[in-house]
């Protein structure tokens, strides 16, 4: 059901920290495989040239998109105040489980990520709490407002630490949300382009629709630790597992149920206390 992560991200997980004279933590991550079919853009079918499984919409029914596909990514033109998505249909879901998705976006113009089910609507609003998830705008970019924010949290924040986004970076562009239960929901449809704004350009690599759930195998070298604690960023035990305080190796199975939350786990050592470790 879920599969190891990019052989190079897997191997930077997979390097030990020392995080005591004598203790070494190893971490490996597993995330659900992606529910998007050809997310990598191949195949180009006629008559629209369009990535198979991918269709377009243009929701403004007017002249001014173009859009092609080289080395694995959408490329979308609009000559402005236009509404258009490269869209994927019947993507499959159980009910009542959490799902993560996102692409990796650079973008002159207004971007958004609009998920969506045709199988029911709460109702509920699409971007305000409590927000829908039936019918919601997943994530929405403007490049003025990149740099707006960035101009003023520099001031508060080192800009060393601030990522913009617009047409220089490649930034995460995701949400989460989870299926209703007893609603009949069986599948949502990811849409992703342009929301309007001025002429400019949208560029998408890397979309997935997946289960937000990670696992995490903990490998723990180094005698002397009692227990590890799984937090929540916000200190939060989720759960407490008991060590073998004699033994040299020990292993653990974690199960993180959110992608873009984060999470720590600390180790409670004989001799010097407790070790943080971030996941």
């Amino acid at each position: 059901m879920f599969r190891k992560k990019e052989p190079f991200l897997a191997a930077l997980l997979a390097v030990p920290l020392l995080v005591h004279a004598a203790i070494e933590m190893e971490v490996r991550e597993e995330t659900a495989p992606n529910l998007l079919k050809n997310p990598g853009f191949a195949d180009l079918r006629r008559p629209r040239y369009l990535p198979e499984y991918w269709t377009f919409e243009n929701c403004s029914r007017k002249a001014g998109f173009e859009y092609n596909f080289p080395n694995g990514e959408a490329y979308l033109f609009t000559s402005g105040r236009l509404f258009g998505y490269l869209v994927q249909s019947g993507i499959p879901v159980e009910e009542g489980k959490t799902y993560y998705v996102g692409a990796k976006v650079k973008l002159t113009t207004t971007t958004l990520l609009w998920i969506a089910t045709p199988d029911y609507r709460d109702n509920l609003d699409q971007q305000n709490h409590p927000r829908s998830n039936t019918n919601f705008f997943a994530c929405l970019m403007r490049p003025e407002q990149g740099k707006e924010l960035f101009a003023e949290l520099r001031y508060f924040i080192r800009p060393e630490l601030l990522r913009p986004f617009g047409a220089d970076e490649w930034n995460d562009c995701d949400s989460e949300f989870t299926v209703p239960v007893g609603k009949g929901v069986k599948t949502y449809t990811y849409r992703i382009g342009s929301l309007g704004g001025a002429e400019g350009w949208i560029r998408v690599k890397e979309p997935v629709f997946r289960l937000a759930e990670r696992r995490v195998h903990l490998t723990i070298r180094g005698r002397g630790v009692a227990s590890l604690c799984l937090h929540r960023d916000n200190g939060v035990v989720i759960r407490r597992y008991p060590l073998d305080e004699a033994a040299e190796v020990q292993e653990i199975d974690l199960i993180l149920p959110s992608t873009i939350k984060s999470y720590y786990v600390e180790v409670s050592t004989l001799e010097n206390g407790k070790i943080r470790r971030s996941l």
